[in-house]
């Protein structure tokens, strides 16, 4: 594994795990007994695993991994779509680039 991909590991794994800490599964199960899921949804990452933590089928590291497992499959398929535009500017994490970011969301009247 290259130090992208553990840093992105690294990355995915940190920020699922403050997820669950600030609530997510508890939120997953307040919006299944309201409104419920749609469609789309029910389908969006992680979501069908804080539900199984929740209802005691996973352990908080099962759904732990298995939220970093699906989260990095689907970053995958992102990288090898984006390989066909060869005018991205990729942009390191962090904090160094949020005045050009800043400046994009205006650009496109998103801020």
């Amino acid at each position: 594994m290259g130090h992208a991909t553990a840093d992105l590991d690294a990355r995915i794994r940190a920020r699922a795990a403050a997820m669950l800490d600030a609530g997510w599964a508890e939120e997953a199960l307040a919006v299944r007994a309201g409104c419920g899921f749609g469609e789309t949804a029910a389908q969006a990452l992680g979501y069908a695993q804080v539900l199984r933590l929740a209802d005691g089928e996973l352990d908080r590291e099962a759904c732990l991994d298995e939220i970093v497992l699906r989260t990095r499959q689907f970053a995958r398929k992102q990288r090898t779509w984006y390989r066909k535009f060869d005018d991205i500017v990729w942009l390191a994490p962090g904090a160094a680039h949020e005045q050009r970011v800043r400046a994009a969301l205006d650009a496109f009247g998103w801020s």
